[in-house]
């Protein structure tokens, strides 16, 4: 096998350009329609939901020639419709079309009850020889003040730094400088691992370049923001060699009215996890349409911390080998808000749930 006997180093930097929007309106005459979407450079993903039904449907596509081409998904990875749509300033047109059904859809841009975010985004590639290399991918959304000058600054700020500290970064100031900053040291320290690497097991990456490919991925965006609500997402790849990369998501809940987390305490009685722990096993089997389910090890099952509020319920989060092995994935559980009432404590924080 042909070796390589010098090692090079190019790296691609680029500071990219992406954005978030928060959309509301119509599709048909009257379906009344709420969306969160995050486009980048690369692709455009998302999900959206009914106000009559509140349970979320994730988008995901790309633009092709100024028009956004998406496909869209339940929590079970059905394909239920497709979106053929266009940005003109703050409005979202275009149609909405699963098998003989189709519908206009007309959308704004809308904020009034969430944050508008500006992104940063930060993308690099080493490749270390011609056969073997490393990508590296940070995505991260965060508040600007004189985005939102309803907002007290130092409200936004401590969401900002919650969501920094997700992926271990930490900002002084709330401006773009001061983040781009941390991304930079963050990218500093993926290629110092890297380059290390490359140095302790030369002649194994020389003869087997395959091992040493290695890619890291951070991707953060809103998906719910409305409500004075709002819940972000952060998903994380590493590929390191192996039989397979790793991934995981977790989701942090804030309120925007005072910047405080939402967490498990905040919104169920103290009493209420032997019933909850009931629930996420009755919908696991209705998930996976069996009583004998040899993937969930269902005595693993627990209330996990990683939730995502949605308008009509709320979605339950497990990651790989958490409740099953690699090969389940990472399930999702949506328990609608009739049946998570008995259980929130008094004074929750989802105002909208009576």
């Amino acid at each position: 096998m042909k070796k390589y006997n010098t090692l090079f180093l190019v790296s691609l930097f680029q500071w990219l350009s992406a954005q978030y929007y928060h959309f509301e309106g119509t599709i048909g005459t009257d379906m009344k329609v709420s969306m969160d979407i995050l486009k980048t450079s690369e692709d455009i993903r998302g999900s959206y939901f009914y106000y009559s039904q509140g349970q979320p449907l994730n988008l995901s596509g790309r633009e092709e020639n100024g028009v956004w081409k998406l496909k869209e998904y339940d929590l079970n990875n059905n394909e239920t419709g497709n979106w053929e749509i266009k940005v003109s300033g703050n409005q979202l047109t275009g149609t909405w079309f699963h098998q003989a059904k189709k519908f206009n859809v007309n959308l704004t841009e809308n904020y009034h009850s969430g944050l508008k975010l500006k992104n940063v985004e930060m993308k690099d590639e080493y490749q270390v020889s011609k056969d073997y290399g490393l990508k590296n991918y940070l995505c991260l959304y965060f508040p600007f003040p004189n985005l939102n000058p309803n907002k007290a600054s130092n409200i936004l700020k401590t969401i900002c730094d919650s969501i920094l500290s997700d992926i271990n970064l930490k900002t002084k100031d709330l401006n773009e400088n001061s983040i781009q900053s941390e991304f930079k040291k963050e990218f500093e320290r993926l290629r110092s691992d890297y380059e290390g690497f490359i140095a302790n097991e030369k002649e194994m990456c020389d003869n087997a370049p395959f091992t040493c490919i290695w890619e890291n991925s951070q991707l953060g965006y809103p998906v719910f923001n409305q409500n004075n609500i709002l819940s972000y997402r952060n998903s994380m790849y590493a590929y390191n060699g192996g039989a397979h990369g790793t991934y995981g998501t977790w989701h942090t809940n804030y309120n925007t009215l005072n910047g405080q987390m939402i967490t498990l305490e905040t919104l169920f009685k103290n009493d209420s996890e032997k019933n909850l722990i009931s629930l996420l096993k009755t919908k696991l089997k209705q998930k996976y349409k069996t009583n004998n389910l040899d993937a969930v090890n269902l005595d693993e099952v627990f209330v996990p911390e990683n939730i995502q509020i949605s308008f009509g319920g709320i979605i339950f989060h497990y990651n790989p080998y958490e409740i099953g092995p690699y090969s389940l994935g990472a399930p999702e559980v949506f328990i609608p808000y009739s049946e998570l009432k008995p259980y929130l404590a008094n004074n929750h924080p989802l105002s909208w749930v009576k």
